[in-house]
């Protein structure tokens, strides 16, 4: 299960830090976030709001955010 999530996160490209749009080791990628106590909205594009190494929605996020609490 560890290496199928895994390969998930990598084929998504993400970080758990970056938004839509960031580069996994760019150094001051202005795309990075450290805030995970809400959804950061739209990243590069302006509309699309995948964020983190499995580039959850913001619809997603809410979605379980409400669920767990």
């Amino acid at each position: 299960m560890k290496a199928f999530i895994y390969s998930i996160g990598d084929a998504e490209g993400g970080d758990y830090h970056l938004k839509y749009g960031g580069i996994k080791g760019k150094v001051h990628d202005k795309w990075t976030f450290s805030d995970y106590s809400t959804h950061l909205g739209a990243g590069y594009d302006g509309h699309t709001t995948a964020a983190s190494r499995y580039q959850i929605n913001i619809d997603t996020w809410r979605e379980m955010s409400e669920k767990m609490g």
